[in-house]
């Protein structure tokens, strides 16, 4: 597929840090077209919909029952009447019931549509997480990029760029893909609660502008090393800041570290960028850096029987080393002022390393792998794959629960979600998977995830909370990483004991 030629993006944010390095990553950019979404409601806004569709049910009578000032009440009535999920009579209308019915997903607009960005990146073909309202260019000339601001143009100097131009390897993001990027960036934007997978897919409509090929472009951002506060003292970890604007990229700090991995020259300007700097722990960066790796290694060594770990796949190896390295960045620390990015690193590499082992089930048991696939795929019927959920969770194959847990019944068996590459899609296809398994007696991955599933569910849940702090009641406590921290590391006992 061709692209374009390349532009350099860049969104004008100042330097996180005195010590940061300045970058461009290629990525591919897709400018579609899309239903508008008003976003999720929040908690009053919920109550008064749901009262609503009581009879008789005043805005003096809501008010009373929900201890709330009248005028507060008309305001509230008046929003969801513009979002269409109250008419001007006062009655709860389709859309509403719709809404109240499924929870608190944030609402499709089917009368007015907007232009926006997506983008992939890497080896794989990565999505960034986030659809984009706007974009910036940037020039670049000999020493500098220049820049438009508010007050005027504005340089920088010239970003490294180092990485590999991005070449698409897969077809172009689907419906459900740039649903979940709209889901992604409204569940960011909400300040409460809310359930984004109960979304009628049925109204939504996408088209690509003005075709689906794509636009190679050069994004700029920056790795840096957070200061501390009042202090000429650096964290021993790097970040790289979110290029459109959003606090840090976790998945973009992820790829940067698997690419140094493989590139000589990124490595490099990384290591002189930051080697000098005086960490928190009266180290230099790099000294930091070569102990605390040491720490990581020394602890799976005393976690795990080394001769069996060293079975597990790579990529497996190096996933349960980077949840070792997020739990420890939190331990040291007493678990005192636990930092949002280890909290959000640590759920990434736990779900990550479980969706591998999942993956790497698909492989070893292909065969009931593809009478899922044969039967139930893409054009099967959600009500089919439900009814094959229900039979093992009835049986008890994986979980003395017969409940299916809600959010993979009710909304990954949809039709549009079947192709979707979270933790959550690769449970469910691994669950129905036991409908088809011939030989269940001798089946040990079974023990694997015995009893564990509604945990695994819970740490997806967990991810979206701590991630995108949309719940407060949600905290995260030291005890709470000990505990996932345990759970992870008896998963990965069972699983090399099954190699």
């Amino acid at each position: 597929m061709e692209t374009e030629s390349n532009k350099t993006i860049f969104m004008g944010m100042p330097k996180p840090s005195d010590k940061c390095l300045f970058v461009s990553i290629p990525m591919n950019m897709y400018r579609i077209q899309t239903n508008k979404f008003t976003s999720g409601l929040n908690y009053f806004q919920k109550a008064v919909l749901r009262l609503k569709y009581m009879p008789q049910m005043s805005n003096f009578k809501i008010a009373g029952l929900l201890n709330l000032d009248e005028r507060l009440v008309n305001k509230i009535v008046s929003e969801l009447e513009n979002n269409g999920l109250i008419n001007n009579s006062g009655f709860i209308t389709p859309k509403g019931e719709m809404i109240k019915n499924e929870g608190d997903g944030f609402i499709i607009d089917d009368k007015h549509t907007q232009i926006g960005y997506i983008f992939s990146y890497g080896k794989e073909d990565e999505l960034f997480p986030y659809y984009q309202n706007s974009i910036e260019y940037a020039e670049i000339n000999e020493n500098s990029l220049i820049y438009n601001t508010d007050y005027g143009v504005k340089s920088v100097g010239k970003p490294l760029s180092v990485l590999n131009p991005h070449i698409p390897t897969k077809e172009p993001p689907n419906e459900y893909d740039i649903l979940q990027l709209l889901k992604n960036t409204h569940y960011r934007a909400m300040d409460e609660n809310a359930n984004v997978e109960n979304t009628d897919q049925g109204i939504f409509k996408f088209k690509y502008i003005p075709e689906k090929k794509p636009q190679s472009v050069n994004i700029c951002t920056y790795i840096y090393l957070p200061q501390k506060a009042n202090s000429d003292l650096y964290e021993d970890d790097w970040m790289v800041l979110d290029p459109f604007g959003n606090g840090d990229s976790y998945e973009l700090k992820l790829f940067i570290e698997e690419e140094q991995k493989v590139n000589k020259a990124l490595a490099k300007r990384l290591f002189e960028t930051f080697k000098d700097a005086e960490t928190e722990y009266n180290r230099r960066f790099d000294e930091s850096t070569e102990w605390f790796e040491e720490q990581v290694e020394e602890r799976i060594k005393h976690t795990f029987d080394e001769e069996k770990f060293a079975l597990l796949n790579d990529k497996i190896k190096e996933y349960v080393k980077d949840v070792f390295e997020s739990f420890m960045r939190m331990e040291r620390n007493g678990f005192d002022n636990i930092k949002h990015s280890h909290k959000q690193l640590f759920f990434i590499n736990m779900q990550t390393t479980i969706e591998n082992i999942l993956l790497q089930d698909q492989k070893d048991r292909e065969e009931a792998y593809f009478d899922i696939e044969e039967n139930y795929g893409e054009y099967g019927v959600q009500e089919d794959r439900q009814q094959i959920l229900k039979a093992v969770f009835r049986k008890k194959i994986l979980s003395e629960n017969t409940m299916v847990p809600a959010v993979i019944y009710k909304s990954k068996t949809k039709s549009v979600n079947w192709k979707g590459k979270s933790l959550l899609n690769y449970l469910m296809k691994f669950i129905m998977s036991f409908y088809f398994e011939k030989n269940l007696e001798d089946c040990k991955i079974i023990n694997v995830f015995k009893n564990r599933i509604d945990t695994i569910v819970g740490i997806t849940e967990m991810r979206n909370h701590v991630g995108h702090e949309t719940n407060k009641e949600l905290e995260f406590t030291g005890h709470d990483a000990v505990d996932y921290y345990m759970f992870i590391n008896e998963l990965i006992n069972d699983y090399i004991k099954i190699l």
